[in-house]
């Protein structure tokens, strides 16, 4: 480890730091989990609920500086689709 003062003081920095983004990279995948489970029993309330608040914490993750913002669009964009396939009206206009 470092001697100098600042250089301790920016090591501890880091290892809040670090663990704050595992925290919220821990909650991104959590509330991923929660919608694909809810697309998979094809619970279209479910799943819905479960997007937003995956994408509250998602875009919140980027303010953070915890992911990009391309990355975190790419993330909202792939669940929307998910939820969008067990879309009620949309399952019935297509059978």
């Amino acid at each position: 480890m470092a001697n100098h003062h600042s250089a301790i003081k920016a090591h501890k920095k880091s290892l809040i730091r670090a663990a704050a983004n595992k925290e919220m990279k821990s909650k991104i995948r959590t509330f991923t989990s929660k919608v694909e489970s809810a697309v998979a029993d094809q619970d279209f309330n479910r799943a819905s609920s479960a997007l937003s608040m995956a994408d509250s914490i998602i875009m919140k993750s980027v303010f953070k500086g915890v992911n990009k913002i391309n990355k975190a669009a790419r993330q909202v964009k792939r669940l929307s689709r998910l939820v969008k396939t067990i879309d009620p009206s949309f399952a019935q206009n297509n059978n």
